[in-house]
């Protein structure tokens, strides 16, 4: 649920934030999110990624693979890392910082945290497919009957 909710409120907000950054770039919101087309159109591609699978959309071609949840964990932990490495250096003046801002950086941090929750979650889907069973006519007989 907290998924859901999370990746609704970044898909609204990038909705809302992508027609200002051509408009007033020179906006205050810009101080903590990035006026960078590029960077702005990641950030939505990466907000819908996130609501398809928050409501499950995607979650099939998940359960049915075992290495593509290990590299969905794998991203996600990455994710994760990045953003918190990136949060704490932007404050000490990083490379970064004309690129990616202080709410870019939490919102690739809450995408690791999404995708990596999605990863260790999903449980593989059973195979539909019964094996066969002997019927009552293909069943050897095991007692004999004696005269």
């Amino acid at each position: 649920m907290l998924n859901k909710l999370t990746s609704t409120v970044i898909l609204a907000c990038s909705f809302a934030v992508m027609p200002e950054t051509g408009k007033h770039p020179d906006s205050l919101l810009f101080l903590f999110i990035s006026p960078n087309r590029w960077v702005s159109t990641l950030r939505l591609i990466l907000a819908i990624g996130l609501f398809l699978i928050s409501f499950n959309t995607l979650s099939n071609i998940f359960s049915h693979s075992y290495k593509l949840r290990k590299n969905l964990l794998g991203s996600g932990l990455f994710m994760i890392g990045f953003g918190l490495i990136g949060t704490l250096e932007s404050s000490l003046g990083s490379i970064f910082y004309d690129y990616l801002k202080p709410l870019d950086l939490m919102i690739i941090l809450e995408a690791g945290i999404i995708l990596s929750s999605l990863a260790l979650v999903t449980t593989p889907v059973k195979s539909s497919v019964k094996p066969k069973t002997a019927t009552k006519k293909t069943a050897p007989k095991l007692r004999q009957r004696t005269a």
